[in-house]
This record gives structure tokens, C-alpha cells and sequence, in this order.
């Protein structure tokens, strides 16, 4: 029955009756734990199958668990998987008569709130990347069960979302309809206000086990609360320390705070990584120790082989992007390496531009994990596409439409329609158009714009946008409307800006964005098995890989500055769990250099080699050339250590750095 499992798992397994808590670091094997204790439940504790419920947070790993449980088993194990959606919305099908018909599937649920933003004639309510940006605030309002006018809103004005808010409900209520949001909000509300209902579910799952506990948002952990019986037979997994979920309504302190919920608590640590290298375990320890909100677990690496933790210093993204395609094509060229064997891992998707260009001309194959999204994809990357296509030529009737009242020229909708399917856009409405001469002057200074862009190479062009045109004068005005900040924005346009230096040619830059576009989409449609995996930090939760690239460790980036003032802890945590999905190495790269501004180095990067807690006075050390040591005095910078051969005053941090010493051998 045990099959391998070690003794914290042993532990996990075996517990019975009453709440617990299993704290699972990173490759700790909390899958097996899981498995094994639904398992030992039904073979050692005689608890039958259908009393057992297990929640998982993805359709994937709810399948997983099943399989497992069903292979440990050896039998059928009539047990009910599924995720808090799935799961809640057969509880809604049970006692509200819900069905398929009357869900929104995600496609739908956005195609509605785009009609109702240009109801109400929101700015860039056609963008899709707007519209899913409206989409998320909606949800984490319903999620972290905030009435709606205590929001603030980061994406539209205040009174625009609630207007929104409200009619999207409202639309529901008419048509009959529900969301995945509301699968959660809907089933609290049941067992609020039908307590036969909470009973029967009771005295139905009388073993509640849920995975990934600290991607819990505050409607799920209300629900369950209701949903545990007297008895309190809880039985939840997760880790704080990859908590990274914020923007959802995720709250890691649900799980750091369990204890508050069900008493007696039983805590269970599983302190062993098998996935990653020691290095990469010791270094990822150091960093994470400097967040507060957690449970206290040392992470011990069962690997006994060192691996590797190097930090890379490049001249500007570009540069980092090119060491890293020629590190991976030497090392597939001489060491026999896979591409699938390789990953690159970023804060922003924007981080992404650069890589996937050097890749293109390096014909590196890749796969980008999250949903397809480049910096082209952003409307304000689109803004400045439309504008390029314009000034040669190149721009449709929808390019115009898009741009032509950014900035604002007091172009009225009926006149843009009048000159829809006209040869030259601008003489067009000038001459269909009953304009004011304001309007015709606005007009005229846009086209002699135009034809001055035309004429400069890409990046001249887009400045021109921006200074002359007044382009970025539009978005402090379109931020300040909204009350929210404008550096995002004027990220895309600085990155927009540094991709077109690398072309001479608008035309040429425009068919590389195309050809950007096109090549994503193919290699999403052709599933290439050996590619290298290029992921945001939160798209590589719950990956592995032999060799990671970690880029853009860069104050600013990484830590985000929409983090530096609130928010740190899960910033760490993103980086903390980019850092864990290396089995063999890590290479962290420092730019020196973003948009021709000098950077300074993540407060990450220090982080990983200096910490508090790290090789206090007492315990043992190990380094390369005096062997084993007891540390007698430490400071903020030097360790003084007693060596077989005598006393020795170390510069602590830079042995860490140079991988001179280590804890504890």
C-alpha cells in the first residue's frame, strides 16, 4: 500500500478523521498523498466511495486524481471528482433544476459584455484583450464577494464597470442564464437559504479532500465552510509559497490561516523536492524565507547533485534573447539535448516579443503555453499598427475607424460611415462629410502627420506618433478619465518602439508583426512535441523542465512596479515558482538596459544568496575548498566559520554567489 511514498507522505495517508492540512512544497509528491489517502480511506478505513468528494482546480488534474485513485485501488473507485465548478454545478442541477443549456459558455459570455461596452460607448470595447481585461475585474468582484460599488476599477471608470456589471446581470436574469462565476455564487446562496439541501450534501460527502488550497477564493472557502460537516473531515492541499492567483480573488492566507476555520488542526509538512537539484531547491528557500504570510517549511532536495543556479548578465532584452537561442542550439548541438528539454519563463507577455523574434530567426521551434497573446495583440499595439499602415497606404476602413479620434478630432460616427469604402480615408470624409472647418484643419494636419511618418524608418515613425501626433498626450487623458495608470500603457508603446528599431522599412515591419501572428497560430495548430516552452510565471505553474530561463529579473519587471507599493509577497511567489520548475538548472538574466534606460538588478537575485535564516550561527557549512565547517559568529556579510584546519572569516554572500558553499553537508 505504501508503493515508495516516504514517511510525511505516510503521515498524509494515513489520517482519518478530523481537519488537516498538508503543507506540499514544490515536487513534494502531493498527487501521490492525495491518491493514497482516498485510497486508504475506502481499502483500510471502510469509508465507501460515495462519501468521498475530491475538488481539484483544473478539469485535468480532477481526471489525474480519478485515474490514480483508480490505479491504487485496483478497483472501481465510484468516488466524485471534479473541479469547484464542476462540481458545484451538479449540486445546482440537483436542487435548482439548472442544465447545460442554460450555462454561458466563455466565447458567449464575452461576445455579450462586448455589445453591452459599446452600448454604453466605452472606448476600445471592440478589443478583445480590453474586453477580457473587464471580463476578470467581473469575475473577482463575484469571486471575492465585493459589492459592486466598493470596487475600484484598474481597466474603466468606476461608474462604467458598475453599468456594465449591472446590465450584464441583468441580461442573465431575462435570458435565463448563468455563468462559471456565478456556478460558484449561486450554490453559496443555495445553501444559505435551503438548509435540507445543505444536509442532504452533508450527510452525502463526509470526506471533503481539495488540492491546491491556496488558489481558494473567498465564494469557494465560504461554501465549503457550510459544506463540512460536524465532523470536520477536511482534508486540504497546497502551498502559500505558490499562491500566485491574486488577480482571481486567490488567497493564500486561507491556507496559512486554516486553523482559524476547523480546530483542532492537524499540519502536515511534505518538506521533499524530487524534482529539482539541489542548488535550485537551496536557492529558491533563500528567496521565498523573505515573505512573511506563510506556514515555516525548510524544503529539503532529495537529488543529491548540485545542478545549476547561475545568474546572466545582457546588454538589453534583444541580447538576452540571443544568448539564450545560442545556449540552447549549442547545448542541443553537443549534448544531445531536446528543445522540449528547455523553457523560458517571464513576468509579461510583452517580455515575450523578443524571444520569439530571435527564435523566428534562429528557426528554433516553440510553443508559447498561455493563451495567444503578444504585444501586437494590445490595442494600444494595434493604435500604433494602424496609424504605420495609414502612413503608406497600407490601412482598411477599420484602420481609420480605429485611430481617427486618437487623439481625439471631433469626428462624429456618422461621418466615419460616410467615407467607409472611399480610395483615400481623409478626403473622403472631407468631401461626404458636412465638416466644421475645425474638423477639415484636424484632418489635413492628421494626413501632412501621415506622409511625415511615411517617410521616417519605424521607430522615427512611432516617436512622431507620439510627440507630434500627440499619441501618448491621448493616453494620460484616456488613463486620467479612467482613473487608472498609464505606464502600462505606455509599456506596449516603449515596446512597440523597440521592436520597429530592428527594421528600416514600415512595410517590412508590418510583415514581420504578420508573420509574428501567423507563425503563433501554426505552431498552436501543429502541436510541436519538441519545442522549446516559452510561459509567463503563471502559465508555468504546475510545469517541469530540465533547464529554465528566467528573463527580465529586473526591478520593475520582476518585481512588477504595479507590485513595488502592495503586493510584493506574491510577486516573490511568482518568482519563486519560476525558479521551482527546473529540475537541472536555472539561468536568471539581467538586462542592464529597458527601452535605453539603465535598470537595476531584482531584489530576487540577491535574495536567492542572502537571507536571515541562511547558515546561522551553529549550524554547518560546507565549502569547496576547507570542506565541513561550524558557524561560530555571522553578520549581515561575513560568516566566521571552524574549519578542521582553523578559523576562517568568509564573505558570505559572495561564496554564495561563486557556488563555493553550501548548508549543512
Amino acid at each position: 500500500m505504501y508503493n515508495g511514498l516516504d514517511n510525511e507522505q505516510i503521515e498524509a495517508m494515513k489520517h482519518f478523521k478530523g481537519p488537516c492540512a498538508v503543507i506540499a512544497g514544490p515536487g513534494s509528491g502531493k498527487t501521490r498523498a492525495i491518491t493514497y489517502r482516498i485510497a486508504n480511506l475506502i481499502k483500510n478505513n471502510g469509508v465507501s466511495p460515495k462519501n468521498i468528494l475530491s475538488i481539484s482546480f483544473t478539469r485535468a488534474s480532477a481526471l489525474e486524481m480519478k485515474e490514480r485513485a483508480i490505479g491504487i485501488c485496483q478497483e472501481s473507485c465510484n468516488c466524485s471528482f471534479g473541479t469547484f465548478h464542476s462540481v458545484f454545478f451538479r449540486m445546482l442541477r440537483a436542487f435548482r433544476a439548472y442544465s447545460s443549456d442554460n450555462v454561458l459558455d466563455e466565447n458567449s459570455k464575452k461576445k455579450i459584455i462586448k455589445n453591452i461596452l459599446v452600448t454604453f460607448s466605452v472606448e476600445n470595447a471592440q478589443d478583445d484583450d480590453f474586453v477580457s481585461e473587464v471580463i476578470l475585474e467581473i469575475s473577482y468582484i463575484k469571486n471575492d464577494m465585493i459589492p459592486i460599488g466598493e470596487f475600484n476599477s484598474q481597466v474603466i471608470s468606476n461608474d462604467e464597470l458598475q453599468k456594465v456589471f449591472e446590465s450584464y446581470e441583468n441580461y442573465k436574469k431575462e435570458m435565463n442564464k448563468i455563468d462559471f462565476d456565478d456556478m460558484l455564487t449561486l450554490t453559496h446562496r443555495l445553501f444559505e437559504e435551503d438548509e435540507k439541501a445543505l444536509e442532504y450534501v452533508r450527510g452525502r460527502y463526509k470526506y471533503i479532500l481539495i488540492d491546491e488550497f491556496q488558489d481558494i477564493n473567498r465564494v469557494q472557502l465560504e461554501t465549503v465552510k457550510m459544506l463540512v460537516s460536524s465532523e470536520q473531515n477536511i482534508f486540504v492541499v497546497g502551498d502559500e509559497d505558490q499562491s500566485i492567483y491574486g488577480f482571481r480573488g486567490a488567497r493564500p492566507e486561507f491556507l496559512s490561516e486554516f486553523e482559524n476555520y476547523f480546530s483542532p488542526v492537524r499540519k502536515i509538512i511534505l518538506s521533499s523536492n524530487y524534482r529539482s537539484a539541489a542548488s535550485i531547491v537551496e536557492s529558491a528557500n533563500s528567496l521565498i524565507r523573505n515573505n512573511r504570510e506563510r506556514n515555516f517549511k525548510n524544503i529539503k532536495p532529495v537529488r543529491e547533485d548540485d545542478g545549476d543556479v547561475n545568474i546572466v548578465s545582457a546588454k538589453d532584452s534583444v541580447d538576452e534573447a540571443e544568448k539564450i537561442a545560442n545556449d540552447i542550439m549549442e547545448r542541443v548541438r553537443k549534448v544531445s539535448m531536446d528543445f522540449s528539454d528547455f523553457a523560458v519563463i517571464y513576468r509579461t507577455n510583452m517580455q515575450s516579443r523578443a524571444v520569439i523574434d530571435i527564435f523566428m530567426d534562429h528557426n528554433i521551434p516553440f510553443t508559447v503555453a498561455d493563451r495567444i497573446v503578444t504585444v501586437y495583440d494590445h490595442w494600444v499595439a494595434k493604435d500604433v499598427i494602424a496609424y504605420l499602415k495609414a502612413s503608406c497606404e497600407m490601412a482598411s476602413g477599420d484602420d481609420y475607424k480605429r485611430i481617427i479620434n486618437k487623439p481625439f478630432r471631433y469626428i462624429s460616427k456618422d461621418s466615419i460611415a460616410s467615407a467607409r469604402g472611399c480610395m483615400d480615408f481623409i478626403e473622403g470624409l472631407k468631401r461626404y462629410s458636412n465638416l466644421h472647418k475645425v474638423q477639415i484643419k484636424t484632418l489635413d494636419e492628421m494626413k501632412r502627420d501621415l506622409a511625415l511618418m511615411s517617410s521616417a524608418a519605424p521607430e522615427d515613425a512611432i516617436s512622431v506618433l507620439r510627440t507630434q501626433i500627440e499619441y501618448d498626450r491621448y493616453i494620460l487623458e484616456y488613463s486620467d478619465k479612467r482613473s487608472i495608470k498609464p505606464e502600462g500603457l505606455f509599456e506596449v508603446l516603449d515596446e512597440m518602439q523597440e521592436s520597429a528599431k530592428y527594421f528600416s522599412d514600415i512595410k517590412a515591419f508590418i510583415e514581420h508583426i504578420d508573420n509574428v501572428k501567423t507563425e503563433i497560430l501554426e505552431q498552436r495548430k501543429k502541436k510541436i512535441e519538441n519545442s522549446v516552452t516559452l510561459t509567463t510565471m503563471h502559465g508555468a505553474k504546475g510545469l517541469e523542465f530540465q533547464n529554465v530561463y528566467v528573463i527580465g529579473a529586473v526591478e520593475g519587471i520582476s518585481p512588477h512596479e504595479k507590485s513595488v507599493e502592495e503586493g510584493m509577497e506574491e510577486e516573490r511567489r511568482l518568482f519563486y515558482v519560476a525558479l521551482t520548475r527546473a529540475k537541472d538548472s536555472v539561468q536568471i538574466y539581467v538586462p542592464k538596459q529597458k527601452y535605453g534606460k539603465s535598470t537595476s538588478p531584482s531584489r530576487f537575485v540577491d535574495e536567492m544568496y542572502t537571507c536571515a535564516e541562511c547558515a546561522d550561527k551553529g549550524e554547518y557549512v560546507y565549502h569547496k575548498n576547507f570542506k565541513r565547517g561550524l558557524v561560530i559568529e555571522k553578520d549581515e556579510k561575513t560568516i566566521t566559520v571552524k574549519f578542521g584546519d582553523g578559523i576562517k572569516v568568509l564573505d558570505y554572500i559572495a561564496c554564495l554567489k561563486k557556488k563555493l558553499i553550501t548548508r549543512g553537508k
